[in-house]
């Protein structure tokens, strides 16, 4: 026996508004890929948390620090988070107050039950894209990748697959094509396994 599972409870208004904003220039199945994701991870491209993004003709879905931490939250497993940060130098601070960005950032991840923490380390040099908010704010950005990489070491039966906007940064520009209309996403048929 087939049952019908709706894969989103977005209005068709909803879709346009996804398709015209949070996921510009993408295809029927991009969309439906798109409205999967979210079910899967939970989280809400309304509120930020997650994004459709097109880099050199493919879609990537994207999340915020935010949303990531929502999802560890949801879990019920997450157990704190530290983040530090080094110059050139390799000594770890807990905060960072040089004008100069630092060399690297370190997050560890505490999760319930475990015997050990989950240790995410990202190199400004590999993440840095040389403007907005990485000129402005560097610490603050290469904080988040390192905690990214960590909450995913940590939970990634959960966020498996699910990179941040500020991971992918540096990788290629941002393209947008034309915006067409938005498209309804068709009902999945599942399979009733009762």
């Amino acid at each position: 026996m087939t049952t019908t599972v709706s894969i989103t409870t977005w209005t068709p208004d909803q879709q346009q508004l996804i398709s015209s904003t949070i996921a510009p220039g993408c295809s029927n199945d991009e969309l439906r890929l798109f409205a999967y994701a979210c079910q899967r991870t939970g989280l809400d491209p309304f509120s930020k948390q997650i994004y459709a993004i097109k880099r050199g003709g493919k879609m990537t879905i994207q999340a915020g620090i935010d949303g990531l931490r929502a999802i560890a939250e949801r879990t019920g497993q997450l157990d704190g988070s530290e983040t530090h940060w080094c110059g050139e130098d390799g000594q770890w601070q807990d905060v960072w107050l040089s004008a100069k960005p630092p060399a690297a950032a370190k997050t560890i991840v505490h999760r319930k039950g475990s015997q050990h923490p989950f240790v995410g380390v990202a190199r400004f040099a590999d993440y840095n894209a040389g403007q907005g908010l990485w000129s402005k704010m560097p610490a603050t950005m290469i904080a988040k990748c390192s905690e990214a990489l960590a909450l995913r070491k940590a939970f990634p039966a959960d966020m498996s697959g699910v990179y941040t906007t500020d991971e992918m940064d540096q990788a290629e520009p941002v393209t947008v094509a034309a915006v067409e209309p938005a498209p309804a996403l068709p009902e999945v048929k599942a399979k009733d396994t009762s």
